[in-house]
């Protein structure tokens, strides 16, 4: 049961990554001088949730790579924050470009559903805004 529900939300995050040719989404402008973007998690217990949201990503088609790195050197921070919602991106610009983000989530999730939330943050993070 369990390796079924983890294939169905796998199957849900590529294709909720991959919708975006029918204008599905916003650019919130700018964007990352390489395609290539580090990470760090710094809460151990999300770990599947957030290297399978990564995957997602990595795997979309969208010519990008969300890469696993120390806390240092990592332009994209995840960890806990107390929010109302499920979850929340802040990305940081210089003139137009992305230099580092910061995604905060909401403890209380199953593992199914923060891997969502953190696909669609990281979402965010790569540059996509809500319709």
């Amino acid at each position: 049961m369990r390796m079924r529900l983890a294939a169905i939300l796998g199957a849900a995050l590529v294709a909720a990554v991959a919708a975006s040719g029918t204008g599905a989404y916003q650019l919130e402008g700018g964007r990352w001088p390489t395609s290539t973007i580090t990470y760090y998690n710094e809460v151990p217990a999300y770990s599947w949730a957030v290297d399978t949201a990564a995957y997602a990503w990595n795997t979309s088609g969208a010519r990008v790579r969300l890469v696993k790195s120390s806390r240092r050197e990592a332009r994209v921070l995840v960890g806990v924050r107390w929010y109302k919602i499920a979850g929340d991106a802040l990305v940081h610009r210089v003139n137009g470009r992305f230099v580092g983000a910061r995604v905060g989530l909401r403890t209380g999730q199953d593992r199914y559903t923060m891997a969502l939330v953190v696909a669609h943050e990281f979402g965010h993070v790569l540059g996509l805004d809500h319709e």
